[in-house]
């Protein structure tokens, strides 16, 4: 189904559970019938993955560390995540070094800041996704 976003001006496109907003729709015509069939064609559904809004980086090595920020913001943007907490702690600033360096270049990320007195201060990095 196809619907106008109220608020705006997308473009919804719903298909089952999973819904994509575009800014607009091109029509194409194709004279020529569909003919590829499918045959044999089987998939496998992974079981969904709880998401924390919290990712853990204490104690990891560097490249353990970028390699688990990557693959944890893959997963927060899928969970529709706004905001995201990762926990580097203080330590030799190393970890967040890292983890600022990966979000300053993630298209997907609106904002970062170290977090306030009461989320963590320094040893916490708050991450704002453009949703």
């Amino acid at each position: 189904m196809i619907s106008r976003h109220p608020d705006k001006g997308t473009l919804r496109i719903e298909c089952g559970e999973k819904n994509i907003e575009v800014a607009s729709l091109e029509v194409i015509k194709n004279d020529k019938p569909l003919t590829t069939t499918l045959k044999n064609i089987g998939f496998h559904l992974a079981p969904p993955v709880e998401v924390s809004l919290e990712l853990n980086l204490v104690g990891l090595r560097a490249d353990e560390a970028r390699e688990e920020v990557e693959r944890y913001l893959d997963r927060a943007l899928l969970s529709h995540f706004s905001r995201a907490f990762i926990i580097h702690g203080v330590g030799g600033g190393i970890l967040r070094k890292i983890v600022a360096e990966i979000l300053s270049r993630h298209p997907r990320v609106k904002s970062y800041r170290s977090g306030a007195a009461g989320e963590g201060g320094i040893g916490v990095t708050i991450v704002e996704f453009d949703v």
